[in-house]
């Protein structure tokens, strides 16, 4: 799952069937990827009547979804350049790496180092490389991690039971009405997106070639140090600090 900035899950009363997981959030993207670029005192501007950032953030509730990075990476990897397979659209799609892994990679770790180095760099990267950069790049972390509450999304069958719960149990924190937690509940739990990458073979085969090979696992290590340590996240067993 990934954080955005704009991201919100919206329901509405007036319409039926719909799901979390429909066309009509691909529709909504289309409003929300200049938003979830901007800085969020923009975003108070946008909803807060008095323009404060300090006021929005304690008038409101924000919610991060994190996961560990390189699970995070190889889901994107999967879902955007071998199932999408956008470079049969425009070979400059992936990074212009078609779906090859190593390729993906490598110039990830060069374009990441680019732009760690020269943060003019930062606003011009493109769709692909947004979601390959650390999580703490993301929501302006550097300024607002106090502010945000931190769900953590592990994919295997006991990681999504603790997450479901951990997700429920903030909406009903924050007064979300139960009729609505109820079907919440029941679309997380029963039905996942198209490009949805968990317990497809080649998400098997994808951390094979990266964990057998040393130096992809300490490029990729390079890349997600700081969500490693700012998220007290686990590093692999093969890597050693």
């Amino acid at each position: 799952m990934r954080m955005v900035l704009g991201t919100l899950i919206l329901h509405n009363t007036t319409k039926i069937g719909n799901k979390i997981s429909n066309k009509m959030w691909f529709d909504y993207y289309s409003y929300m990827k200049n938003l979830r670029k901007m800085r969020l005192e923009y975003v108070a501007r946008e909803f807060s009547q008095n323009n404060n950032t300090k006021t929005f953030f304690n008038n409101n509730y924000f919610l991060a979804i994190i996961r560990d990075p390189i699970e995070r990476f190889i889901s994107s990897f999967i879902s955007k350049c071998v199932v999408e397979k956008p470079w049969k659209l425009h070979p400059g799609n992936c990074l212009e790496c078609f779906d090859n892994i190593t390729c993906v990679i490598n110039t990830l770790y060069k374009n990441v180092k680019q732009m760690t180095l020269d943060h003019s760099k930062i606003k011009n990267h493109d769709y692909y490389t947004q979601h390959f950069v650390p999580q703490t790049w993301n929501c302006e972390f550097d300024k607002y991690q106090k502010y945000y509450k931190i769900i953590f999304y592990e994919d295997s069958p006991e990681g999504l039971k603790v997450f479901y719960n951990s997700l429920l149990q903030f909406f009903k924190k924050i007064g979300i009405p139960s009729k609505y937690l109820k079907i919440i509940q029941k679309t997380i739990t029963t039905k996942r997106s198209f490009n949805a990458t968990h317990g497809k073979s080649i998400r098997t085969n994808v951390k094979k070639i990266i964990f057998n090979d040393p130096i992809l696992l300490e490029k990729l290590i390079k890349i997600y140090f700081q969500d490693y340590i700012q998220f007290k996240i686990p590093f692999p067993n093969k890597f050693k600090i």
